[in-house]
């Protein structure tokens, strides 16, 4: 499975930040190698106002690797929202207490 995916994001400054509003554009392909299970992706393509995107399919063996791979699964998926749930713990200044593991 391969997608690509063009972006759009708007984003607004942090309050009383003097940083302006900024459009943001970029092109992902992001998939899951069928034989591995894998999740797969490439590095993300920043476009600009005017860019023009082609697109060509080829044959698998013709195509470029992919620049990251990371297992699916149950490990990968929990540890990937405890980060995230870490990191915006850590950028709201929350102190996360996790319960003691079980022996």
């Amino acid at each position: 499975m391969l997608s690509c995916i063009v972006n759009h994001s708007n984003r607004h400054p942090e309050p009383e930040s003097d940083q302006q509003e900024k459009d943001e554009y970029n092109l992902s392909f992001i998939g899951i190698d069928s034989a591995t299970g894998d999740y797969v992706d490439w590095p993300r393509i920043e476009l600009n106002i005017g860019d023009r995107i082609e697109l060509e399919i080829l044959n698998g063996s013709d195509a470029h690797p992919p620049a990251l791979r990371r297992p699916h699964g149950g490990d990968a998926t929990a540890y990937s929202k405890k980060d995230y749930i870490r990191s915006m713990a850590k950028k709201y200044g929350w102190e996360i207490i996790e319960p003691e593991s079980e022996s």
